[in-house]
């Protein structure tokens, strides 16, 4: 699998990167948050750095405050 050659920081990045493409209009689902849930266990991504890109991409009032990573 192509996670496996990317470093942690890409890692994260790839992350941060389909959790835009799959949250849209600032709604998550349940299906949604399953498969977010499961890339992030496949890709060792701290729940931290996962719940702060959630949470910016779901809280329009963040994105301003919230830098990206």
């Amino acid at each position: 699998m192509a996670i496996e050659v990317l470093t942690p920081e890409l890692r994260k990045t790839a992350f941060e990167l389909a959790a835009e493409v799959v949250i849209k209009g600032n709604t998550i689902s349940d299906q949604k948050t399953k498969f977010l849930e499961e890339l992030l266990t496949k890709m060792s991504i701290e729940a931290q750095f996962a719940t702060t890109i959630i949470e910016r991409l779901t809280n329009p009032t963040l994105s301003h405050s919230v830098k990206r990573s």
